[in-house]
């Protein structure tokens, strides 16, 4: 069984996000980056409980607002497993981030959701919320 890693949101206002979230949830900003599909600035939050909202800043917020859900699994020969799976027409390449120490990709649902797949190393600076 995998369980949802986190949930990504695109924000017109990347620093007035992390602020809103950080000081009226209590959520704690884990890192800063750059999404490597955009090319746009994220920040990642811990939610606790391992939870993470991921917000990447966007020109133009979708009307969902919800960029993705991620997955986490337990590591890249799993995702590999999935991906096959899935099948070529739903799914993209496995690659390294290197700025959250994991392995990824991303598939689609039948209804178009985007899905990322995620493994972490067991030092990922995204798992600090799991840590304490």
């Amino acid at each position: 069984m995998s369980v949802v890693d986190h949930v990504a949101a695109g924000t017109a206002d990347l620093d007035a996000d992390v602020e809103f979230f950080t000081r009226a949830f209590g959520m704690r900003l884990l890192r800063r980056g750059v999404h490597l599909g955009l090319g746009s600035p994220i920040a990642l939050l811990s939610a606790g409980g391992g939870m993470k909202l991921e917000l990447i800043a966007v020109p133009e917020v979708p009307d969902h607002g919800v960029a993705h859900v991620a997955v986490r699994m337990a590591d890249r020969d799993a995702i590999v497993a999935a991906v096959r799976e899935i099948g070529p027409a739903r799914s993209a390449l496995v690659i390294r981030i290197d700025a959250a120490s994991a392995h990824s990709a991303f598939v689609s649902s039948p209804g178009g959701i985007p899905v990322q797949l995620i493994a972490y190393d067991p030092d990922s600076v995204d798992l600090a919320g799991e840590r304490g």
